[in-house]
């Protein structure tokens, strides 16, 4: 033992210059220093715990589980009062009293001395912090409600506090008062459980508080930024549940108390409370109740916290916040956000889409069913205004049927493990076929459809009718889009630029385009990662697809990350090297007698790259003769160059379609950050934009360097108006690049 504590203090010394002192603490002197040192005493007190919200009913307080006495210091001493000010000195007192003399240099100028009350670590790493700005970053990571606090002293929490004062530290000077304020957020919360008679009474088992932040930062006295933390780099955590029974109270009625991060994440305009959780900004920490129905049926609640319970998103360091929650019925997932969907996405009112967000449920255990129509089939090769007027592909009523299976995947989908089918036969085009999948999942895949050929139902699984392209995310901007309004000025311009939705944000930006007056985008918004994307910082992974121009059918940064699935078994590429993703050159189509109808083969394949990079669909035309080059609209002849509608061939989901060019300015004063990666955008009123660096496909080859580092290429700005851009334009403009290259895309919001 006396060895593992010579090697603790000779680690410490080598890092932080330490040496024994502070009664037996850690004491850190900064080098040069002008002051010589004295003994101080401090006046130390705790401040009442104020109250976050001032107009709720929930009077519960209980108190008697915390302590405010101060059991040990970290005393920090920098040599001014501004940001910029250096530590001079920082030392910790593992057993402190009031008669405990702490150490500091004197001054001749007024220095800052920050007090940080109940660590219980003389490994804190506070002495770390070389200036009084680099103090706030700080912190410890909570894994539960109880890590919010220090150590436990005679059956009570240790509340860790903190606190500063100003002074010139001379020889002469008297005791040092310090007001210690507390670190955590106390949440108070009265459930009371109403449904017993109603026709679906609920049970609730658990609440859990899921934490949009995971550090506790120790030294928040200071003036706070609206947006605190402002950088948050984990996820949400969610605490381990507290369970029903454990709560204070009996029968209906519980009370729970948690302590958590303070969490300030800004206020938006709303008067209806359903609507809270569909509005929230990124990592707000919210409330979780969870149960079951009459029907044995997961059931879960999601209440975001903050001031009150409709438009404010602030947990501030110190403070305590009461709520009282009445569940009065079981709820409805469609008309009150508050209640979480975890069984149903039904898509069959959306028929228009080759794109489908899906939403996987929040709770282990739990398969959400998602039913999609199969109508485009009929769209596209119908004999009356098909595009391709093939009447045994049109799946008219009586005919033989088709049946539905994956083509493509980035996330390896396992029949009973994290994917089922719930139904994949059909008699016709007005059918729907349909599928569940787990809570946890993430990842793109692409469903397609053959036919059958005869009454036995022989499959002709050689080529697709049509499929559709399904990203599994969290990110749900349209749960929130019909409460967002564009802030614009005077003159129609955007002066938000970023709004708030679930996991995310959506985004506007300057130029005509976005006038709210009179531009093609008003009162549009555009999502805030590329379509599959995974985050909106990925660069190169799994989440990162790659569109060909009027193409709907995505394709994979690799094909390491997307498998191809013949008759159940996973393959990686049924054409080329296992290192290319499956294509198909000029030469090689002709080879097997494609010459001509470039459009219906992508649609037969849609695994398949067709590598021509000028112009892949080369002269084809339409059943009518019409030229799919020459419709500016995304190759659908149907609209040619009309903009006002979303082209047949469009890979957005439905309320959503491709960007148009010249749509990405943003204001002067703007500043952009760029690496091989992303690129950062934060504008001057604080909104912030990412776009990751995803390069380009050719179907032959990547391109290996990064043209313009920190650009994403789905707008490649030095081209804006160039065929460069034409993943995130209605149409191409012709120029630099051609439609057969791959590119990110961007969606933008449209009324279907």
């Amino acid at each position: 033992m006396d060895s593992m504590i010579r090697r603790y203090f000779i680690y410490l010394a080598a890092l932080l210059s330490v040496v024994a002192g502070c009664d037996g603490g850690v004491e850190i002197d900064m080098p040069d220093v002008s002051g010589h040192e004295i003994e101080a005493s401090l006046n130390i007190s705790a401040e009442p715990m104020p109250s976050g919200t001032p107009l709720s009913k929930a009077g519960f307080i209980d108190q008697s589980e915390e302590s405010v006495e101060v059991r040990d210091l970290w005393v920090l001493q920098f040599d001014g009062t501004d940001e910029s000010s250096k530590l001079l000195k920082a030392c910790y007192y593992p057993e402190y009293s009031s008669a405990t003399k702490v150490r500091l240099l004197t001054s001749t100028v007024e220095n800052t001395i920050i007090i940080v009350a109940n660590t219980g670590d003389p490994a804190a790493g506070l002495g770390r912090c070389r200036t009084l700005r680099s103090a706030a970053d700080i912190g410890k990571t909570v894994i539960d409600d109880t890590s919010a606090h220090g150590g436990k002293t005679e059956g009570k929490w240790d509340v860790i506090m903190n606190g500063k004062t100003s002074a010139t530290i001379t020889d002469s000077m008297g005791p040092l008062s310090v007001s210690l304020k507390r670190n955590a957020v106390r949440v108070d919360v009265t459930v009371v459980n109403s449904t017993g008679s109603t026709a679906n009474p609920v049970t609730v088992s658990s609440v859990a508080v899921c934490s949009g932040v995971q550090r506790l930062y120790y030294y928040t006295d200071f003036d706070l930024p609206e947006i605190y933390p402002s950088k948050v780099n984990d996820p949400p955590y969610i605490y381990p549940a507290t369970d029903w029974a454990d709560g204070t109270g009996t029968g209906d009625t519980r009370r729970f108390t948690f302590y958590v991060p303070a969490n300030m994440r800004g206020k938006t305009v709303n008067s209806d409370p359903s609507c809270k959780p569909v509005l929230a900004p990124s990592n707000s920490t919210y409330l979780l109740l969870l149960g079951t129905d009459s029907e044995s049926r997961k059931v879960v609640y999601r209440f975001y916290l903050g001031a009150d319970m409709m438009q404010d998103y602030n947990l501030i360091p110190g403070y305590r916040y009461s709520y009282e929650i009445n569940l009065t019925s079981s709820g409805d997932c469609f008309s009150d956000s508050r209640v979480e969907n975890l069984y149903m996405q039904d898509y069959t009112a959306a028929p228009l889409a080759n794109s489908y967000m899906v939403h996987p449920p929040t709770v282990e255990g739990v398969w959400k069913n998602v039913r999609v129509p199969v109508r485009r089939i009929h769209d596209f090769w119908n004999t009356t205004n098909g595009y391709e007027k093939v009447a045994s592909n049109a799946l008219e009523t009586g005919s033989f049927g088709w049946q539905a299976e994956i083509v493509l995947c980035t996330v390896e989908l396992v029949e009973d493990v994290n994917f089922k089918w719930i139904k994949r036969i059909g008699d016709d085009y007005t059918d729907y076929f349909e599928f569940a999948v787990p809570s946890g999942i993430e990842g793109n895949f692409v469903v397609g459809v053959h036919r059958f050929t005869d009454a036995a139902r022989t499959l002709l699984d050689d080529v697709f009718l049509w499929s559709w392209h399904f990203w599994l995310t969290a990110y749900d901007p349209d749960a929130s889009l019909r409460f967002l309004t564009p802030e614009t000025d005077g003159s129609g311009n955007e002066t938000r630029f970023a709004y708030p939705v679930k996991e995310g944000q959506v985004n506007r930006f300057l130029g005509n385009i976005w006038n709210s007056n009179s531009g093609v985008l008003r009162g549009c918004f555009m999502m805030d990662r590329n379509l599959g994307a995974l985050s909106t910082t990925e660069a190169r992974g799994p989440g990162s697809l790659y569109y060909m121009w009027g193409r709907k059918d995505p394709f994979p940064y690799s094909s390491a990350n997307w498998h191809a699935i013949k008759n159940g078994v996973v393959i990686y590429n049924r054409y080329n090297s296992e290192n290319m993703i499956p294509y198909r050159t000029q030469n090689q189509l002709a080879n097997i007698g494609i010459t001509e109808d470039f459009i219906r083969y992508s649609v037969y394949h849609p695994e398949i790259y067709i590598a021509i990079s000028s112009n892949w669909s080369l002269n084809d035309v339409d059943s009518d003769g019409a030229a799919y080059n020459n419709a500016g609209n995304w190759f659908d002849t149907k609209l040619g160059n009309d903009l006002a509608a979303k082209s047949i061939f469009d890979p957005c989901p439905p309320g959503w379609r491709v960007a148009p060019n010249n749509c990405f300015a943003t204001p002067s004063g703007t500043v952009t950050v760029a690496n091989s990666y992303t690129q950062t955008r934060t504008l001057p009123n604080g909104a912030v934009i990412t776009f990751p660096c995803q390069s380009y496909y050719s179907g032959l080859v990547w391109s290996n360097s990064v043209q313009f580092p920190g650009e994403c290429t789905s707008f490649s700005p030095p081209w804006s108006n160039q065929r460069s851009n034409v993943n995130n334009a209605f149409y191409s403009t012709g120029g630099n690049s051609g439609t057969g290259t791959g590119r990110p895309v961007r969606c933008v919001s449209y009324a279907e």
